[in-house]
């Protein structure tokens, strides 16, 4: 699912009055409150960069502010800035936990799903945020509010179960994956799910994936690499011997580029890689298209092969 557009552009109708941006930076909520109270409208002032003094405030993490302020005006949590980013976006990204956690909880309690789900400029969501920056009970907090956050795709076309998969959250993918329109896609290399599960080695996330979503084995990515060909070359036996297990055919792969796997073997000196191979396929086909035979390449120097 690529960047929405449910939200209107903003229109910088009121520029944000100093003392206000002030008290947000600072969190002042006393002040802030002296002045909504004889100026309602001040709350929906703007910076140059689109931002309100909810932005502000949860860029800094200011989580009392942020709670009266929202107590005072509700509709600041679906504004975006010149980033596309919600304040709960901008808490997020920013780190801060606890005041992340609030706002989800308040955006979801008033039924403003479309700002839970919002995109920034760069096609990130608040799930996106969460795991790649490491906070793994935030994330599971946003799946469970709103699970179709799964589905969206950076401009990269990163996707939020790629970075679980990178990171290792086991709970976060575990809850990722009940929603059969998950994203899988893995980015700017053009590596999908499978090849972050091989790369950290995990057979049993390797063993979902190869269950629910058979085809990613043959995905290669720019370097022509498939995630069975990842296993390889980065000598991940046990996660080799899971896909070969699921599928053996996929030991006589031979890439787009003409070299077949034992030709990666040796060229990496993966010698144990080589012999789960040829325990799985005897005959695995060892000569490149141009003629170069495998054997000849020193890099394979164990005799046992």
């Amino acid at each position: 699912m690529k960047l929405s557009s449910s939200f209107d552009y903003p229109v910088l109708l009121y520029k944000m009055d100093k003392r206000l941006l002030k008290a947000a930076t600072d969190g002042d909520s006393t002040s802030m409150k002296h002045y909504a109270c004889h100026n309602p409208g001040i709350l929906l002032g703007r910076t140059l960069r689109m931002n309100t003094c909810l932005h502000i405030s949860s860029i800094h993490g200011h989580q009392r502010f942020s709670e009266d302020v929202v107590a005072l005006e509700e509709s600041l949590l679906t504004t975006v800035n010149l980033d596309w980013e919600t304040p709960l976006l901008a808490a997020v990204r920013n780190g801060h936990v606890s005041l992340a956690s609030f706002l989800l909880g308040s955006c979801h309690h008033l039924g403003m799903g479309q700002a839970i789900l919002k995109q920034d400029k760069y096609g990130f969501n608040a799930l996106h945020h969460a795991i790649r920056n490491g906070h793994e009970e935030l994330a599971l907090e946003l799946i469970t509010a709103e699970p179709s956050l799964s589905r969206a795709v950076s401009e990269c076309n990163e996707s939020p179960m790629f970075f679980a998969l990178t990171r290792n959250f086991t709970r976060v993918y575990e809850q990722l994956v009940q929603d059969p329109l998950s994203s899988y896609t893995g980015g700017l290399h053009g590596r999908n799910c499978l090849h972050a599960a091989v790369r950290n080695g995990n057979p049993e996330m390797a063993k979902q994936i190869l269950e629910k979503y058979h085809g990613l084995m043959i995905t290669e990515d720019i370097n022509k690499v498939t995630p069975t060909r990842h296993a390889v070359l980065f000598d991940k036996i046990d996660m080799l011997r899971v896909i070969l297990l699921h599928d053996p055919t996929k030991g006589y792969e031979i890439n787009s580029m003409g070299d077949p796997l034992l030709a990666a073997a040796a060229y990496r000196g993966r010698s144990n890689a080589a012999r789960e191979l040829l325990k799985h396929c005897p005959d695995a086909p060892y000569r490149q298209e141009n003629g170069q035979d495998w054997k000849n390449r020193s890099t394979l120097c164990s005799p046992e092969v």
